[in-house]
């Protein structure tokens, strides 16, 4: 388990040799067990209207994934941040998958 951490929608593999500690990732329950994720919630769809800025708007937490726009709570975008989790592409952010090896 300590090979990968939660995205929130799938697993991904951590780089090789990474060695979890408090401020690398958050502690969460996936499926009933505890485990390590990438962000300190998982992701909700948006029931209320959006704007266009706020779908640009880092500070907002909003990402688009398979036709539905999602958003982390307490979440700011950024390369650092998002770990390519998050991109930002053609006027908003996007959810990324991993690769499969």
């Amino acid at each position: 388990m300590a090979e990968r951490s939660w995205d929130g929608h799938t697993w991904r593999r951590n780089e090789k040799g990474h060695v979890h500690k408090g401020d690398c990732h958050f502690r969460g329950r996936v499926g009933g067990e505890d485990c390590w994720c990438l962000f300190q919630a998982d992701p909700h769809p948006v029931t209320w209207r959006v704007t266009d800025t706020d779908l640009t708007d880092a500070s907002k937490g909003l990402y688009d994934h398979e036709g539905h726009t999602l958003y982390l709570r307490g979440h700011t975008h950024s390369e650092q941040e998002c770990a390519g989790v998050h991109k930002f592409q053609r006027d908003r952010w996007l959810y990324v998958p991993p690769e499969t090896p």
